[in-house]
């Protein structure tokens, strides 16, 4: 069954390369996402055991209604767009929040510092476990403006390729990076990695060189992060403690996902005085430990009817928002658009639609940006 499943996968892959004329569409990442997922997961069978029929079944139906959601955002998306330029913006402009930014890491630092001989490790103890303080909730917050300063200077960039502008915009990523490492949460790299990668994509032929110059930048901070955690595997050989460290996160949450048999516990059991608390049980089989369970596992509740219905609405909103962006370079959806494919990109790991407030406040201080930066220009016709 999973070998159909992939020449299944491949087929819908083939199909959305020809209808798009071999440009990148939101279609193409999450069928190559699943695709090259489901390729890895059919060599570590003979470890973790046989994907089931089931599971397998619902990752066809996934995509496929993703693919025809998508089809009719296309046919939708066909109108005119209002856009106004944008200017990179300044370091000076930005400094007061950066400066914020440094106080706040240093205060974090210290106070990590205090609970662990490891600050890292006693930064995401408070954060997680703890009683994060004014300091830390403040720095919590702050991606919702640092991220909307890259995004804004990236396509200033891109549009306008000067030295000046590079330098700005390679400043405003190196600092969000900084941040994102900072927050502990691995999930905030790729929340400014992603987009910064896929906005780029619509005004230059995304490179092998640059996906690769991407890929390790991500691979070196996430595991710059995890090895400060001390949440790398306790293997004794570098190989398996590299593949663990990424099936983790990718492929062997469908192997976690499947060894629930579809059904679902509470995302957290709390003792009757709320002192103990903990997440979902740990899949823990060969060298993998993980305790996610991508974006099925939320459905499991509601069955398969209800996971086809959200895969074509979504697939219907994203390729919308990515053709009305492509067509138009309307720059608002351009950023929205990628944006998006943060969520996209993370069901091979957990829901992030569900919570995507988040990413309504990032459009938003987006969109302010945009309109404080910017100037009228007329009409361009999708």
């Amino acid at each position: 069954m999973i070998y159909i499943t992939i020449v299944f996968l491949m087929l819908i892959l083939f199909v959305e390369i020809i209808l798009t004329k071999r440009k990148l569409s939101p279609t193409i990442i999450i069928t190559s996402i699943w695709l090259v997922n489901i390729v890895v997961c059919s060599f570590f069978e003979s470890y973790l055991g046989d994907i089931s029929d089931q599971t397998l079944f619902w990752i066809m139906i996934g995509c496929s209604l993703f693919f025809l959601g998508g089809m009719l955002g296309k046919i939708l998306s066909n109108r005119s767009t209002r856009d106004i330029n944008v200017n990179s913006i300044g370091i000076k402009k930005a400094l007061p929040l950066y400066l914020l930014m440094f106080y706040a890491m240093f205060h974090m630092y210290s106070v990590g510092l205090s609970q662990s001989s490891n600050w890292y490790i006693g930064i995401r103890a408070i954060i997680n476990y703890g009683s994060p303080d004014f300091i830390f909730r403040i720095f919590g917050y702050l991606y919702y403006i640092i991220y909307p300063i890259v995004f804004i200077s990236a396509i200033a960039y891109y549009l306008n390729p000067s030295k000046e502008s590079k330098k700005r915009f390679a400043t405003h990523f190196a600092l969000a990076v900084m941040y994102s490492i900072f927050t502990t949460a691995k999930i905030k790299i790729l929340l400014v990695v992603l987009p910064v990668l896929f906005i780029r994509t619509y005004y230059k032929p995304t490179s092998v060189k640059l996906v690769i110059i991407v890929f390790t930048t991500f691979m070196i901070a996430m595991f710059a992060s995890l090895f400060a955690l001390d949440k790398l595997s306790e293997s004794n050989t570098f190989t398996n403690s590299i593949t663990a460290a990424i099936g983790n996160y990718t492929f062997a949450n469908i192997f976690s996902f499947d060894s629930l048999q579809f059904k679902s516990y509470d995302n957290y059991w709390c003792s009757t005085d709320q002192s103990l608390c903990s997440p979902l049980p740990f899949y823990v089989k060969y060298i993998f430990k993980t305790n996610v369970y991508t974006i099925m596992y939320h459905f499991i509740d509601y069955g398969i009817i209800a996971y086809a219905v959200f895969n074509f609405f979504i697939g219907l909103i994203h390729n919308a928002v990515h053709q009305l962006a492509r067509n138009s370079l309307n720059k608002m959806c351009i950023i929205i658009s990628s944006v998006l494919y943060f969520p996209l990109i993370f069901q091979i790991m957990d829901d992030q639609y569900a919570s995507s407030k988040y990413i309504l406040w990032i459009v938003f201080f987006s969109y302010l940006l945009y309109k404080l930066n910017g100037y009228k220009l007329k009409f361009r016709v999708a």
